[in-house]
């Protein structure tokens, strides 16, 4: 392999030993470090272990401290790519270049065929979830995935592939293929199905990403029962959205482009930890989002939503998505609502919760905490009608707290302080998921 630019390994060469995995050498220009070896690439293309070598500038050090800088880089770089269980870099003097440097690089790739399954729940919705995935077959430590979530009357279909640190640059494009099928009828009378695809470029750290979607939606009511507001988004429409998200200090930050301009969506979310003592602190979180342009177009899944306990929107004491504006629906159902919730344009939730270890060494080992916790929230159509304090609701109540890998779980015993009328109102107990 040979080139003129000094950022790039000036040749490589390869021998076969066998069965093993062919050893292949780098060779740069310049620099205290001339040579790199790497080793044990079973399925990764040796150019991608050597163009973080040389994205590192390790070619243009001329101190021991500026390689071993470049190595750590070089180090966790590989590591991010998801494809490989070790790397073990060692430095060593060049037997054959008096004053110069080698590096052996050798990797220990994870395997090509994963599997997992589980299940999960989030308010009074359970899923099933099952996904497989083939990982470096092209050896580009790239990753290709299908998942399937299946639930009582929601479920998921999804293809994706993952290359990580797109041209050695701390970004990863995420490129999906999907098809969702959404039923709301428990709370706004409509299902919705989905077939969609989309593009997704993400930070190493998951702390900025920006993507594209472009879908195909079905709205439609199967019971006959929808208010007219929901009448009016049955269908099929084309939904196009660019969204960037960010998060910073604590905060973190969305912003949504709907169809041409059609419509801006803003959402931020943030929280502080109080300590008081070994065992006790207070957690103050909020949340706000806006809509603003064409807002009576959105769709009502795409607006914001208030109630349960969720990753976003939660208003303890109530049931999920049971807060806001609604409208009467056509005719009830066994069981169901009267009101169908229609999601609003503006969103406002407060939630503090004083947090305490439990006295019992057991508990304490899984992480288990107890709280007491006062929630205020508001979902309206507007600005105006969200900062009318009569239009906020309000609940208090005290639960235990347990992190999982999907987040924090809440099992609460809690009432309202305030509700109106149309709100679908949960006292007693309540569980479900937040983010960690």
């Amino acid at each position: 392999m040979d080139t003129s630019s000094s950022s790039s390994p000036s040749h490589a060469t390869a021998t076969d030993a066998g069965d093993a995995p062919p050893t292949v050498v780098v060779q740069f220009r310049e620099g205290l470090v001339d040579t790199v070896v790497i080793e044990n690439c079973e399925r990764t293309a040796p150019i991608v272990i050597a163009n973080e070598f040389a994205a590192a500038s390790i070619q243009d050090m001329d101190s021991i401290e500026g390689v071993y800088a470049a190595l750590q880089d070089v180090h966790d770089a590989l590591m991010s790519l998801g494809a490989f269980n070790a790397v073990d870099i060692v430095l060593d003097e060049h037997a054959d270049s008096p004053g110069k440097l080698s590096v052996k690089c050798t990797v220990a790739e994870k395997n090509v065929f994963g599997l997992q399954a589980g299940t999960y729940v989030q308010g009074d919705q359970g899923t099933i979830e099952a996904s497989g995935h083939v990982r470096n077959v092209m050896g580009r430590c790239e990753t290709i995935a299908a998942t399937v979530e299946q639930g009582l009357v929601n479920n998921t279909y999804q293809a994706s592939l993952t290359v990580p640190r797109l041209k050695q640059k701390p970004w990863h494009l995420d490129l999906k293929a999907s098809q969702t099928f959404t039923s709301n009828a428990k709370w706004a009378s409509y299902v919705e199905r989905m077939r969609s695809a989309s593009v997704t470029l993400l930070s190493e750290d998951g702390t900025r990403s920006a993507g594209y979607e472009l879908g195909w939606r079905t709205l439609s009511d199967p019971s006959g029962a929808a208010s007219p507001s929901i009448v009016a988004h049955l269908g099929e429409s084309i939904k196009s959205a660019a969204t960037l998200t960010f998060a910073a200090n604590g905060a973190v930050t969305s912003i949504e482009v709907g169809g041409l301009m059609d419509y801006v969506k803003a959402s931020v979310s943030s929280g502080v930890d109080v300590e008081l003592s070994e065992s006790a602190e207070i957690v103050i979180e909020g949340s706000a989002g806006v809509i603003a342009g064409g807002a009576a177009r959105v769709c009502p899944s795409d607006r914001f939503h208030l109630g349960g306990i969720a990753p976003w929107g939660s208003m303890r004491a109530f049931h999920v998505n049971g807060v806001g504006p609604s409208d009467r629906r056509r005719k009830r159902l066994a069981g169901g609502r009267m009101y169908d919730t229609l999601g609003g344009t503006c969103l406002c939730s407060l939630f503090g919760a004083l947090r305490f270890d439990l006295p019992s060494p057991l508990l304490q080992a899984v992480g288990m905490r107890g709280q007491v916790f006062l929630q205020a929230g508001v979902l309206e159509n507007g600005v105006k009608q969200a900062a009318v304090l009569r239009n906020w609701r309000s609940s208090v109540g005290v639960g235990v707290t347990v992190p999982t890998v999907l987040g924090t779980l809440e099992l609460n015993v809690c009432t309202t302080l305030k509700s109106k009328a149309g709100d679908e109102v949960k006292r007693g107990l309540q569980f479900g998921l937040t983010p960690l």
